[in-house]
């Protein structure tokens, strides 16, 4: 293969790697400036919802009552958290029932009233 034509190739795929990370990046910060006009970070709520995909009254329910816990102190921010990354790793398709069982688990041994 000529060697101008492997340096070309090496400044095109350079050129489209630029591109695409200028396309791809770009609208994604605007986006979320749009959806979140102040810059704040998500909540736990916030997170816990989207993150675990709930959909049902019960889910987002229960998720309240997480956070009541968390907020109250009972519960650690950074336990749910780690069990919330924890329901991602088993499914990231349906996360909120291994989520939802490992919190019982939690709650119990912890001899917290979930």
């Amino acid at each position: 293969m000529p060697r101008s034509f492997t340096l070309l190739r090496k400044f095109g795929l350079i050129a489209l790697l630029a591109g695409s990370l200028v396309a791809g990046v770009m609208p994604c910060a605007a986006t979320r400036a749009e959806e979140n006009p102040a810059g704040q970070v998500a909540t736990l709520k916030e997170t816990l919802e989207k993150g675990l995909k709930a959909r049902l009254p019960s889910e987002f329910k229960f998720i309240r009552h997480v956070v009541a816990l968390v907020n109250h102190g009972s519960l650690s921010r950074e336990m749910v958290l780690s069990t919330y990354t924890w329901s991602l790793q088993k499914n990231e398709r349906i996360p909120f029932p291994y989520f939802q069982f490992a919190m019982r688990a939690h709650c119990k041994e912890m001899g917290v009233n979930l």
